[in-house]
């Protein structure tokens, strides 16, 4: 069992050291000792001790978070920085898994240092899965049925909309229009969502509900309101089928008998 701790000041700059130098050379070793003890990192408190797991999905980690978190206050644990790196740490073999040549991809620094900032907040692998679940607990799939180290489009097209990720009403529209849930037990993103080319993608979507707001109260908006405002280009996605323009009866006329048949 280990202790949950917070990386200090130091601990976020070293860590961003070790960052760097991983991406600069993909077989830098990497070091999680080192942020176990001052002054790299304090022990957070309450005292939470955890054993090391290994996360199939970024749905079950936050899953695992929001309940062992869930005697504390929300507001204490969405700026603590600290935490969430530190977090990042003990994951870091899962977050950024070494091929089989021990190479790692680092990609953006974003992914593992916590930034406040609402743009850039959604792309910590781990508090944004923490967050995300603890608003959305099961609807959360759509974002989060990817591996650790992955953030799926949905996240990333609505993780600059503050507006739309933070709107529970919005998050049902999005699952109504592209989760699909197989009869199987199979389930994930519909294909196409992310398409630029496919009429009434994920994309579009977010642009159409970014001017509905210009006019309209999106909070307040339930969900199937929102889907009943969506043109027809979405209708595909809402499993409405195009019905086939009726041919019309051309009029044929005997002339012998002046009438029609």
């Amino acid at each position: 069992m280990t202790g949950i701790r917070t990386l200090t000041g130091l601990g976020t700059k070293e860590f961003l050291t070790d960052l760097i130098k991983i991406k600069e050379n993909p077989l830098e070793p990497f070091s999680v000792a080192k942020y176990h003890e001052a002054p790299f990192s304090n022990l957070f408190e309450p005292t939470i001790e955890v054993e090391a797991k290994i996360f199939p999905s970024r749905m079950e980690l936050g899953f695992f978070l929001h309940f062992l978190f869930q005697e504390i206050d929300r507001d204490l644990l969405i700026d603590n920085g600290g935490l969430w790196n530190w977090l990042t740490i003990q994951l870091f073999d899962q977050i950024a898994p070494p091929d089989p040549t021990g190479n790692r991809k680092i990609g953006e620094f974003a992914r593992y240092i916590y930034n406040p900032h609402y743009t850039r907040y959604y792309r910590h692998l781990v508090a944004a899965s923490w967050d995300i679940y603890s608003k959305y607990q099961e609807k959360s799939k759509i974002f989060l049925t990817t591996p650790l180290n992955v953030t799926n489009k949905v996240t990333l097209e609505l993780a600059c909309h503050q507006n739309l990720i933070s709107n529970e009403n919005m998050v049902d529209a999005i699952l109504a229009l592209y989760w699909q849930s197989g009869n199987d037990g199979g389930e994930g993103l519909k294909r196409g969502t992310a398409s630029r080319k496919a009429p009434g993608n994920l994309y579009r979507f977010v642009t159409l509900m970014n001017q509905l707001e210009l006019t309209y109260d999106v909070f307040s908006i339930p969900s199937q309101e929102i889907l009943e405002l969506l043109p027809l280009e979405f209708n595909k996605w809402k499993g409405i089928k195009k019905t086939p323009l009726k041919k019309k009866k051309r009029a044929f006329f005997d002339l012998s008998h002046n009438r029609s048949v």
